[in-house]
């Protein structure tokens, strides 16, 4: 079951994850699922290359009846949904990173793009994850917006990705943590999120399929930049048996 809601939560998953997830590593366990009826095995095109999956599980009718009745918080899971190959690798890293953080008790609860997202969110960033832990100098909770940039944005795709990251702090996150692979990267981000830095507003003309046009700039505050924290991908990250020294 827990592997399942697993699933439930995050839309599909791999075998890897769910073995790592429930400790039974080289159980079989999510072609036992598979046999069972609970789960569809779905191969991917580019699977075993540049650490593809070889195939991704996901609900089976008979899943999703029985995950449904646990789901903490009810949102419409979608039956043979089409899974975005082009982002399979972003995904599963996020729910890898995501996993090491609750086996290693940093966080004690998560939340998925599937369980934020509703009908109205079209023009809404939507965070890889949101994560809940224990403000340990307040004692009381801290909400974390992830973001793991694999592919770096520029100009105005960078622009709207800092406005809508913004706009997290007005929903009540308290803070954003961007996890990169890019040394570089990192760099460019902290420096486009600090305090004094300037960018631009832009908006749709005449709908969701008009032209952008800049409609005026804004400067990053003290109190903005102090809650966009910047990190490395780290080994550890990945792998909840690597201890972190």
């Amino acid at each position: 079951m827990e592997a399942l809601v697993w699933i439930h939560r995050w839309g599909w998953s791999t075998p890897t994850l769910l073995e790592m997830l429930t400790g039974k590593l080289r159980s079989g366990l999510g072609n036992r699922l598979v046999k069972n009826g609970l789960l569809i095995k779905t191969p991917m095109p580019a699977g075993g290359i540049n650490s593809t999956p070889s195939y991704v599980l996901t609900l089976s009718e008979m899943g999703l009846d029985e995950t449904a009745p646990l789901a903490e918080i009810e949102f419409n899971y979608r039956l043979n949904s089409k899974i975005k190959t082009q982002q399979i690798i972003h995904d599963e890293l996020i729910q890898r990173i995501t996993l090491t953080m609750l086996k290693k008790g940093r966080i004690y609860e998560y939340k998925t793009p599937n369980m934020l997202f509703t009908p109205n969110d079209f023009d809404t960033k939507i965070p890889d994850a949101l994560w809940y832990r224990e403000n340990k100098i307040s004692g009381g909770d801290e909400i974390v917006s992830v973001e793991l940039e694999l592919t770096p944005k520029w100009g105005k795709d960078l622009d709207n990705t800092i406005e809508r990251t913004i706009e997290f702090f007005k929903y009540g996150c308290d803070k954003v943590i961007y996890i990169f692979k890019s040394e570089k990267t990192l760099e460019r981000y902290k420096a486009a999120f600090k305090e004094g830095a300037t960018y631009t507003k832009w908006e749709k003309e005449n709908g969701r399929n008009g032209k952008w046009l800049k409609i005026g700039e804004e400067t990053i505050s003290a109190e903005d930049a102090a809650k966009v924290k910047f990190e490395m991908l780290k080994p550890w990250m990945t792998n909840p048996s690597i201890e972190v020294t």
